[in-house]
Order: C-alpha cells, then sequence, then structure tokens
C-alpha cells in the first residue's frame, strides 16, 4: 500500500500549493498513510479517481482527521469526492466517532469551498491554513 500511496503522491505533488514535497518528505508521509490511516477510495481499471485518507486514532475525543483528500483532475464535478465524504462520514458514524476535523491551506480555496458547501465550518485558523470540521451525528 505504501508504494500505490506514494507514486499517488508524486503524481500529485505539484497539485498542492505550496507543493506538497516542499511541506512533507513523500515517502515518510505515504508510510504514515499506510500504517496509520483509514483509507477510502475509487479505482476502475487500476486508476484511483478518488481517494480520502483519515486518521480515526483519537477514540477517547472521538474526533478523526483528514489526511488526504483527492479527486483526479478529470473526474472532478462528478460528485465523486462528495460520494467519498458521505460514505467516510458513515464510516465514522458507525464506529461512534462525533467530529471529523482537517486542516487546509488558505491558497486552496476549491478545497475551501467544497468543504464549506458539504457542511464543515471553520474553527480557527493561522497564517497560512484554515481548520475545519463537520459533525458525524448530527444529533451530537
Amino acid at each position: 500500500m505504501k508504494e500505490i500511496l506514494l507514486s499517488l503522491l508524486q503524481e500529485i505533488n505539484e497539485e498542492f500549493d505550496p507543493i506538497l514535497s516542499n511541506v512533507v518528505d513523500l515517502s515518510t508521509y505515504a508510510d504514515k498513510i499506510a500504517s496509520r490511516a483509514e483509507i477510502i477510495s475509487i479505482i476502475e481499471n487500476s486508476v484511483i479517481k478518488a481517494l480520502i485518507a483519515v486518521y480515526c486514532n483519537d477514540p477517547e475525543k472521538r474526533n478523526a482527521y483528514i489526511t488526504l483528500f483527492y479527486v483526479k483532475e478529470e473526474y472532478r464535478k462528478m460528485g465523486l469526492g462528495k460520494r467519498l465524504l458521505e460514505t467516510l462520514l458513515q464510516y465514522l458514524k458507525g464506529l461512534q466517532f462525533q467530529i471529523l476535523k482537517l486542516e487546509v491551506f488558505k491558497t486552496n480555496k476549491k478545497a475551501i469551498n467544497f468543504y464549506l458547501t458539504n457542511g464543515f465550518e471553520e474553527f480557527e485558523e493561522n497564517e497560512t491554513s484554515k481548520f475545519l470540521f463537520i459533525k458525524v451525528n448530527n444529533e451530537t
């Protein structure tokens, strides 16, 4: 799995602003995702169309954290991101998590818009990033 993730990260590296490899070591990041994250993906004919990786390792606080959310450019605006997010929220609900959080660079306006449109709210920001959350179970 690490090799698949590393290959994907190398392929999409320059789509990030700032470039992902300027922020993290891609091999280390791929290893961390492979060993610690839950991954939901949409794959067709060996092509990863969309992928979401989330850390569900905070069972006491019941917070989960998206570390990577990616939809391949030619498959954007087809509802794949929304479908992955809905699947993830149902999965987390089944694990009794209450909050899903993420960090997004302020320069990533498209992602920020996607998250806000899909129910996320901002709870903090710093010089470079916005921190967003969504309740997993609207009853909590």
